[in-house]
């Protein structure tokens, strides 16, 4: 069960347009990519949207980031 502190955080998480900086790092990504993504299952987001409306307002939390760079960072093997 997650805390107060960590919903506020989760729901104050980072837009779409800036996951897709803090992943792409030094080789941007689009924004369209941070999506597909999230569409496959490879990174979490809450979606802030209002009931009803038209189309989903992703929020990504620091976390979630810090999650998938961890999986997708390929670690030198030790010699």
């Amino acid at each position: 069960m997650r805390t107060i502190e960590q919903e506020r955080a989760r729901y104050n998480g980072i837009s779409t347009s800036e996951a897709a900086k803090r992943i792409g790092g030094a080789v941007p990504v689009s924004n369209e990519h941070v999506l597909a993504l999230l569409e496959d299952g490879e990174i979490e987001a809450t979606d802030v949207s209002r009931a009803g409306a038209k189309r989903p307002e992703w929020r990504f939390s620091p976390e979630s980031i810090d999650s998938f760079m961890e999986r997708r960072t390929k670690k030198a093997k030790a010699a």
